[in-house]
């Protein structure tokens, strides 16, 4: 595996299993690990003292560079930008007010903030990636901002992984299948929850594990993946690609 002795890593994201599967993935391999915390303080409460901890990333997208300024007067360089904003919508499009549209897609715009900082300051070689999830692929009820903020990150990390492969900086996207927490572990334990209808739609009937998302992001972030850069690879057991067929849902 690719050695990260010596790079700095930032990772911005609320804290998510993955998000600290990710941080432990990167320190194991030899980053310096920075993580700001979005949506509160779950990140920082969680990830421990073994990383180092930033002030979360300002709101304004004019002052997104903040962060990145942040990063480097306690790293004195950054090499890695992963960045994870689950939007927090939920409900249909019909009764959707307009400031929840807005807020949902303020999170699109301060990731592509960042990312404009991350790149200005960055090593050469530096590398990005972007966490988003299977409403890139899918349209499921009461999720249309996830949806709308998905594509359009990946729209953004297309054009950003073409304007900036010269500097340079390779920008990428992993989405994530349904990966369990540990609220979503507790509610399938007692009962409030059940998994039968997810296992059924998935193909490899089982759920994805924060690892395997890491374990992704790791590989997009070192020297094996010099050349692959704005691409989009779901890490979801075969979800995006199944298609339901007209009586039902059906496996070879």
């Amino acid at each position: 595996m690719g050695d990260l002795t010596g790079r700095t890593a930032l990772v911005v994201g609320p804290g998510t299993d993955a998000d600290l599967a990710i941080v432990a993935m990167l320190a194991a391999a030899g980053a310096h690990v920075l993580i700001a915390s979005v949506d509160g303080t779950a990140f920082s409460d969680r990830a421990g003292q073994d990383v180092g901890h930033l002030e979360p990333p300002p709101e304004d997208p004019t002052s997104a560079g903040t962060i990145v300024e942040w990063a480097m007067a306690q790293a004195g360089r950054l090499d890695i930008l992963v960045q994870d904003r689950p939007t927090t919508y939920r409900g249909r499009i019909d009764d959707m007010g307009w400031t929840a549209w807005t807020d949902d897609l303020a999170r699109l715009t301060a990731t592509i903030a960042v990312d404009r900082a991350f790149a200005a300051a960055c090593v050469p070689e530096g590398a990005i990636v972007h966490l988003t999830s299977i409403d890139l692929a899918q349209a499921y009820p009461g999720r249309g901002t996830a949806s709308a903020v998905a594509n359009g990150l990946v729209g953004a990390s297309r054009a950003m992984a073409v304007e900036w492969a010269r500097k340079p900086v390779r920008v990428n996207v992993v989405a994530q299948g349904i990966v369990l927490d540990d609220a979503d572990r507790t509610a399938l334990v007692d009962g409030t929850k059940a998994s039968d209808r997810i296992l059924l739609r998935a193909p490899s009937h089982r759920l994805g594990t924060p690892a395997e998302t890491a374990a992704l992001v790791r590989f997009l972030v070192d020297d094996r993946s010099r050349f692959i850069t704005g691409q989009t690879i779901s890490v979801d057991g075969g979800w995006a690609a199944l298609t339901q067929h007209a009586e039902g849902l059906r496996f070879p």
